[in-house]
């Protein structure tokens, strides 16, 4: 019986200890979507080096890479948050630096070609 008592216990150590070594990991799963008039998505309009404004939809948390092909930085024109918080990389730093909260259209009236941005982010 003793013998039983300590197998269970050293199990039960063992397995905690497993789940203290092996991490969860963390799922970050943004990705673009169709926009579909849906405004619950996060909508971005941006332009590259050249050409007219782009409009891109994005669901879900984590972060959107908004470089071209080239990896040139986009230019964000303006966003519509969604239901969504927001802030985008840019100048080397996140910004703002506390997030844009949800249902709120944010442009750039002081740079009417955008503000230059590495990446997105859904928090």
């Amino acid at each position: 019986m003793v013998r039983t008592v300590k197998r269970v216990a050293l199990a039960l150590v063992a397995s905690i200890a497993m789940v203290g070594v092996v991490p969860a990991g963390t799922a970050f799963a943004m990705n673009e979507v169709n926009c579909a008039n849906n405004n619950d998505f996060l909508w971005v309009s941006v332009h590259w080096a050249s050409g007219p404004n782009v409009t891109y939809c994005f669901a879900n948390a984590g972060t959107v890479n908004m470089r071209d092909k080239w990896g040139r930085p986009g230019w964000l024109v303006r966003f519509w948050t969604g239901n969504n918080t927001v802030q985008w990389h840019g100048d080397g730093r996140w910004q703002p630096s506390s997030a844009v909260g949800k249902w709120t259209t944010y442009e750039f009236p002081n740079h009417p070609g955008g503000v230059q941005m590495d990446s997105i982010s859904i928090l």
